[in-house]
């Protein structure tokens, strides 16, 4: 639980941007998210669509709030890469979501995803460049399936890439 001023702090720019769809990572638990709806209602900005996932990390997980209703959630928990000589998880698993614009007829999707921290104790890969990397490519693989190989031409792929836009993970 972070404390009240930084609570504070981070509703405070969520404010000033009210995005009408806020995708959330590190979010902890569902009471978490639903005491950050709860405030941010309090304070003028209500968002009636909450969506939380848990993957297999016990402790960020990833969340939503909306103010579009979601056609579709799809919580990708069973997504696994190679690393070394062990298949494992993408522990904070990715998010799916399908909205539709009623005026135009279009859909679209938004996947959510968290990629490991460059926190590592696997002198191989120093700080987990390669360990991201391939969780990115086990997410880009479902991506491809659920837009690509579905005829689907507007998605957004968002999140916490942990890394910078010139590398290999993004």
């Amino acid at each position: 639980p972070k404390p009240e001023v930084e609570k504070r702090s981070v509703r405070e720019v969520i404010k000033q941007v009210a995005p009408d769809i806020l995708a959330l990572q590190e979010i902890g638990s569902l009471p978490y998210l639903e005491e950050l709806r709860s405030d941010l209602a309090a304070e003028g900005l209500y968002y009636p669509y909450v969506v939380h996932m848990v993957g297999e990390d016990a402790e960020r997980h990833l969340g939503l709030l909306s103010q579009i209703q979601p056609l579709a959630v799809h919580k990708h928990v069973d997504l696994s890469f190679k690393y070394f000589d062990k298949r494992l998880p993408v522990r904070r698993g990715m998010l799916e979501l399908v909205f539709g614009d009623p005026v135009n007829d279009v859909h679209y999707k938004l996947f959510v995803v968290h990629l490991k921290s460059r926190f590592t104790e696997n002198k191989a890969d120093p700080d987990s460049e390669l360990r991201r990397v391939r969780e990115a490519e086990a997410c880009r693989n479902r991506v491809i399936q659920r837009t690509f190989d579905a005829d689907v031409a507007h998605f957004i792929i968002a999140g916490d890439f942990n890394d910078h836009p010139a590398s290999a993970s993004l």
